[in-house]
């Protein structure tokens, strides 16, 4: 396992046209800044992942890019970020699952008891 480094046979996306890869992974200064295969560099605040944010700068060194670069992973974090969400602004956490009112199914259980008290009143 290379940490810190791409290694050579994850250079490069193998042919895959559309999705963002990664070359290299640094961080200054409060932000992690990715350095896509096509020259860009991503520069993201550290508070939009609070397991790098809390993380020493020992442990933010030993990542390992996946998937022809297309992931980043800290197995030391216990942490995988994907490089296209990264490009779309999405922060670290378990998104909020869908309310589906048809089924009776709120992700907040609020909704269920405002429901009930909307029918009641």
């Amino acid at each position: 396992m290379s940490t810190g480094k791409a290694n050579s046979k994850q250079k490069g996306r193998g042919g895959q046209p559309g999705f963002a890869a990664a070359d290299d992974v640094r961080f200054v200064n409060g932000y992690i800044v990715v350095v896509l295969d096509d020259g860009r560099h991503l520069s993201i605040p550290l508070s939009f992942y609070p397991t790098l944010l809390r993380a020493t700068p020992a442990q933010r060194s030993q990542w390992q890019l996946i998937d022809h670069g297309t992931g980043i992973v800290w197995d030391n974090l216990d942490l995988q970020l994907c490089v296209q969400y990264l490009l779309e602004g999405a922060k670290e956490g378990i998104p909020k699952p869908p309310d589906i009112p048809e089924l009776g199914l709120y992700a907040d259980d609020r909704n269920l008891r405002r429901a009930k008290r909307k029918k009641s009143a």
